[in-house]
């Protein structure tokens, strides 16, 4: 995956280079210091599969500990002879039962992944996916699913506890699945791995790229419109809207960010876009590849230029393990640069905890079980 930044053009009042004095090490990073444990990856799968082959994989979770393997399933999984993946991210009844009836308990394995392992609405949801072959990953810290899962005997994985799981890509969280569904481990991390040591640096492209796009948004650019040509990687939607809006949406500043699949969002969003507001810019992602996919990016990106709204092309060959692991490092040094750039700490959702919080309260008005 390559990088194109011939039409996202320096502000004409922007200093030369981002101050390096907010750039971190790498020990001040969790997801860049930290290494995952794949071999505890390969032994937890083990365990798992000893109880059922499985036809499907129901994958429970919400927010990061799910996204980035959205992504994954949506780029790869879904291309390959691989258990079909259902996921439990709500507590709709609807979906529930439909979920119960179409993956039979004797051909499921039923993948719980929750950091904190209190998170309300997946517990409630765990409680009516109950029987199934399970296994589970959360931190290594008490809490209502360790403790199920310690009691009833199922496989359990540690989710760091210090990285958060928007950017757990490289983790446990995403790893699990990723494995249990025929991905090559291997391969995605190299892709990571490439990625963070292209991306990350004060010397970096990308540094002063994500420096552009701060200027501009003080210049009134305030919404980060993410076009994906690719059916795949716009799985990827979520990861990208919860990276962007949890690390910069804080202290009443902060990116809105817009992701959307193209070409169909030619026919939609881009009216908004190039017809409303002037406070777009954007990320272009489009095949390296000529042929009819490209060429409908290129003329979305051509009335981008006549109308002078600044993008940046990321420009994607064959999507594979590699690919899709640098497509997640792309999006974590981004981001992290974003908040940094912007003197916000890229890490923690204290309005997230807060709504948390009101839940388990009216949960607890209306007489419901609370954890």
């Amino acid at each position: 995956m390559k990088l194109n930044a011939d039409f996202l053009p320096r502000t004409p009042w922007a200093r030369e280079k981002p101050p390096e004095e907010v750039h971190p090490g790498p020990e001040e990073v969790p997801f860049i210091r930290r290494k995952p444990d794949v071999e505890a990856v390969m032994r937890v799968a083990e365990e798992a599969l000893s109880q059922v082959e499985p036809k499907n994989l129901i994958v429970a979770g919400h927010g990061g500990s799910i996204t980035t393997f959205k992504g994954i399933h949506s780029s790869l999984v879904e291309y390959r002879d691989s258990p079909q993946v259902f996921f439990v991210d709500t507590v709709d009844r609807r979906w529930l039962d439909l979920v119960k009836r179409r993956a039979g308990k004797r051909e499921s394995l039923l993948v719980i992944v929750s950091k904190s392992g209190r998170t309300q609405t997946l517990l409630e949801a765990v409680q009516s996916l109950r029987g199934y072959p399970t296994v589970v990953v959360t931190q290594p810290t008490k809490s209502p699913l360790r403790e199920m899962a310690e009691r009833e005997g199922w496989p359990l994985l540690d989710h760091p506890p210090d990285v958060d799981g928007r950017f757990s890509g490289g983790f446990e969280p995403a790893l699990l699945p990723a494995f249990l569904s025929g991905i090559d481990l291997q391969k995605y991390l190299e892709g990571i791995g490439e990625g963070y040591g292209e991306w990350f640096g004060p010397e970096k492209e990308l540094y002063e790229l994500s420096w552009r796009f701060y200027l501009w948004e003080k210049a009134g650019r305030e919404i980060l419109y993410v076009p994906i040509y690719s059916k795949g990687l716009s799985g990827f939607s979520h990861l990208i809207t919860q990276l962007i809006h949890e690390s910069t949406g804080k202290e009443g500043r902060g990116m809105t960010v817009l992701v959307a699949e193209g070409p169909e969002c030619q026919h939609h969003t881009n009216q908004r876009v190039l017809g409303g507001r002037g406070n777009i810019y954007a990320v272009f992602t489009i095949p390296g590849e000529d042929g009819p996919l490209r060429w409908e990016a290129e003329g979305a990106m051509e009335s981008f230029r006549e109308a002078g709204i600044p993008y940046l092309i990321q420009e994607y060959e064959e999507i594979d393990e590699k690919t899709v692991g640098r497509y997640v490092a792309f999006w974590h040094i981004f981001t992290l640069y974003s908040a940094l750039l912007r003197g916000l700490p890229p890490f923690g959702q204290p309005e997230v905890e807060r709504a948390k919080e009101h839940s388990r309260r009216i949960r607890q008005r209306k007489g419901a079980k609370s954890s």
